[in-house]
């Protein structure tokens, strides 16, 4: 499955279904050789999305504990800081000027 227009393909061998006690790192995460990328759970689309990485048979990971010094999680609480700064950003962009 690609994605990110065409630039990312997702495989068994480089994704997985991420899931933690808290569901807000809940996603999909990607190690693709030098760089990741995280697609979070709460993100528009993702039933879909789920639906074609099951096709594409893209196992599923829990993780019990939240350790933010381990891998993936790190890459993930990164991602996730990533998604909020642009949020934000996008947010004060839109905002009336006075």
């Amino acid at each position: 499955m690609l994605i990110n227009n065409g630039e990312l393909e997702l495989t068994p061998n480089n994704s997985y279904i991420v899931s933690y006690p808290n569901d807000i790192l809940d996603g999909v995460y990607i190690d693709n050789d030098d760089n990741y990328a995280f697609i979070s759970a709460h993100m528009e689309g993702y039933p879909e999305l789920l639906d074609a990485l099951d096709d594409e048979c893209v196992g599923s990971v829990t993780f019990e504990l939240i350790q933010p010094s381990e891998e993936p999680t790190c890459y993930i609480i990164e991602a996730i800081g990533k998604l909020m700064v642009k949020e934000l950003e996008d947010m004060l962009e839109d905002e009336p000027t006075t």
